[in-house]
């Protein structure tokens, strides 16, 4: 689901790509007198910014989807996008986080929170090994969406994350997440014809 960003936050996203290309295009040389990371990092640093100019419109989603009767598990890879996001949802829904902050204990409290309908929203970071799906506990009978904030590059990973609600005979639909008309709708597109390709040969539907 492209999202549109505002012309301001249109800007910052051209302005971290603008940053993000000219650090990428540097020999190791300039970018060792520079003082540049290497460009994983700056990969990573363009993602994080991309990933908080969309916050908001994740927000926005998850409340329709809330309005709707759903509880929502929302996949974020970056600390700070999650923490925006369960902070702008946690004055009117109860909010739970399952992250690598957490013991295994306090894992395992939040999901069965949210498994168990004592909370609306799950925000978290893990791409396999939880189970959210409807109706594994009483009292979590409410159906599931599931919000990619942060897409991964990797068509595994991309099923993992859809599978911790989409699983057991319980449908959820995943909503993918992206700036609209930029590099991260491209790789979505990309990864998305992976998927299918992989739901194919695993006959998958």
């Amino acid at each position: 689901q492209p999202v549109d960003l505002s012309a301001e936050d249109r800007a910052l996203y051209a302005q971290a790509w603008d940053e993000f290309r000219r650090a990428a295009g540097m020999s190791a040389a300039q970018r060792a007198a520079a003082g540049r990371p290497n460009p994983m990092v700056e990969r990573l640093r363009f993602q994080q910014k991309a990933s908080l100019l969309r916050t908001e419109a994740t927000v926005d989603l998850a409340r329709t989807l809330l309005e709707q009767g759903h509880q929502v598990a929302v996949s974020c890879f970056f600390r700070e996008s999650a923490d925006a996001i369960a902070g702008a949802l946690s004055g009117d829904y109860a909010v739970t986080s399952i992250d690598g902050r957490l013991s295994p204990a306090a894992k395992e409290a939040n999901r069965v929170l949210f498994q168990t309908g004592g909370a609306d929203v799950v925000v978290y970071s893990v791409v396999e090994a939880i189970n959210l799906h409807q109706g594994e506990m009483p009292g979590g009978e409410r159906p599931r969406s599931n919000l990619v904030h942060d897409l991964r590059y990797s068509s595994i990973d991309m099923k993992q994350i859809e599978g911790r609600t989409h699983r057991d005979g319980k449908f959820s639909r995943a909503y993918w997440l992206c700036a609209a008309d930029t590099v991260e709708e491209a790789i979505a597109e990309a990864v998305a014809v992976r998927m299918e390709s992989m739901s194919l040969m695993q006959g998958d539907e």
